[in-house]
């Protein structure tokens, strides 16, 4: 962790709680070395990553979307 310049967390096919025991914990990171981050979400849709994961103040990014463009520089 103490080398990364940025995160992109997969969220994939999994359990919430398993998103939320890792997001927690990168997160703290992710705030403290001002690391450029984003949420790549993938399949299946539910819920949360369509209602809820905007919230959290991290960009998503989604399959159609120009992936790469939070690491560049521009924002999603």
């Amino acid at each position: 962790m103490e080398e990364l310049d940025g995160c992109l967390i997969y969220y994939g096919n999994t359990q919430q709680d398993w998103f939320d025991t890792v997001f927690l914990r990168l997160r703290r990171h992710i705030q403290e070395r001002h690391l450029r981050s984003a949420i790549y979400v993938g399949p299946p849709p539910n819920d949360f990553k369509e209602h809820d994961l905007k919230y959290l103040g991290v960009p998503l990014l989604r399959p159609a979307a120009g992936r790469g463009r939070v690491f560049r520089g521009a924002r999603a």
